[in-house]
């Protein structure tokens, strides 16, 4: 069954609750008051949404609704207005850029919608350059 769930008029979040036995609950994801967007328009407004370890969460909405909003400033990569963004126990929005970097290297994946590719470097070189990275900035 579903534990949570938050809509807004824009879109909505299903959070699928996973027995987790003899564990204490620790949540990955918590959002609390968050609003974001972009050019002064806010796209996303979540008052609260908490995602146990081990739980899975579907984000649905039509096209412009904010769910690459949403998960940007997961990432860490776009602007929370107001609010906070806690991943793993990490309060992203509070570390410095190069801490949020490496947070995001070594916590997060994402498939960006865009190929963000260096263009002069073959498809082979642009695969490895997080391999290269991690080889000189640990």
């Amino acid at each position: 069954g579903f534990q949570n769930s938050t809509s807004n008029s824009r879109a909505s979040w299903l959070v699928q609750s996973l027995p987790i036995r003899g564990e204490m609950v620790m949540n990955m994801i918590e959002l609390r008051d968050f609003k974001a967007g972009y050019h002064d328009k806010i796209m996303v407004e979540v008052p609260h949404l908490s995602v146990a370890k081990g739980n899975k969460c579907l984000v649905t909405g039509a096209s412009g609704s904010g769910k690459t909003t949403l998960l940007y400033a997961l990432a860490g990569l776009g602007q929370a207005v107001q609010g906070s963004v806690v991943v793993d126990s990490i309060d992203v929005y509070k570390l410095d850029t190069t801490k949020q970097d490496r947070f995001r290297g070594n916590t997060i994946g994402i498939v960006f919608q865009t190929l963000h590719l260096v263009k002069s470097l073959s498809v082979v070189e642009n695969n490895v350059l997080d391999t290269i990275e991690q080889t000189y900035h640990p």
